[in-house]
């Protein structure tokens, strides 16, 4: 899941940068220092009143999905987990964080099953391609007009 979402990382950050070397006129983009930043900008720039929305109009979909799991991802990346199995011996993960916000500590807690992570696995896994292929052609598409 992790890889998963480092990929969809990579490829947003990419693309914003590929977009703050691009000179029509547009002002110049500043990218922003978190991922959750980052996600924002980019659906930002490619949203209905964004610089790039008729080009970006593929990737809102798939790019809002990995946005709605960014809670997920930092759990995965920051919390301490504590595993168990239940009855039947399937794994159940308590996944722990402490998270700051606006000078005040918050505990946010999550647990994941083993069946429903492996269809949560898969659901992440088509929108992490599907965002990683459409966030290439567009990379391609800035490309060849530089």
């Amino acid at each position: 899941m992790i890889a998963a979402f480092a990929q969809c990382e990579f490829a947003v950050t990419e693309t914003l940068r590929l977009l703050s070397e691009v000179h029509n006129g547009a002002a110049t983009i500043k990218i922003k220092p978190t991922l959750k930043g980052r996600l924002a900008q980019l659906h930002e720039l490619l949203g209905c009143d964004g610089s790039y929305a008729r080009q970006g109009r593929a990737i809102l979909e798939p790019l809002q999905a990995i946005q709605e799991k960014i809670e997920l991802r930092n759990l995965l990346c920051h919390g301490c987990v504590n595993l168990y199995t239940n009855d039947s011996g399937a794994w159940i993960a308590r996944i722990k964080m402490m998270a700051v916000a606006r000078g005040t500590s918050l505990l946010k807690e999550e647990l994941l099953t083993e069946e429903g992570t492996s269809d949560l696995l898969k659901q992440l896994m088509v929108q992490s391609k599907t965002l990683l292929h459409r966030l290439g052609q567009f990379q391609n598409n800035l490309a060849s007009k530089a």
